[in-house]
């Protein structure tokens, strides 16, 4: 679990089922460094990261910049970076993204 404290603390949590990497908080600039650092290092080992949102229920521009260039760096080293569509109701704009059309996956 990553964590970070900047006046109130925001906790992201990061479980592994499945194939699939479930990401659990608040996904917003104070814990962006955390989240990348994370799956840059996964990257190095694994050729596949599915991602799913669907547990998070507030995100800002930061993370969305943090996933694409996550993709970037997957695409550039011939692995495969995704984000699963499935997401909470208060996170249906990130869909509609056209920065996120290649990352997401349904």
């Amino acid at each position: 679990m990553y964590s970070n404290h900047y006046k109130d603390t925001f906790m992201l949590k990061i479980d592994f089922q499945k194939g699939t990497y479930e990401i659990k908080g608040d996904l917003v600039q104070e814990n962006s460094n955390n989240l990348r650092t994370y799956f840059k290092t996964i990257l190095q080992h694994d050729s596949k990261i599915v991602v799913s949102l669907k547990s998070v229920t507030k995100m800002d521009n930061y993370v969305l910049d943090v996933f694409i260039e996550l993709y970037k760096m997957a695409l550039a080293t011939g692995k495969k970076f995704r984000v699963l569509k499935n997401v909470d109701k208060s996170l249906l704009w990130i869909l509609k993204d056209p920065r996120l059309k290649s990352l997401l996956k349904s």
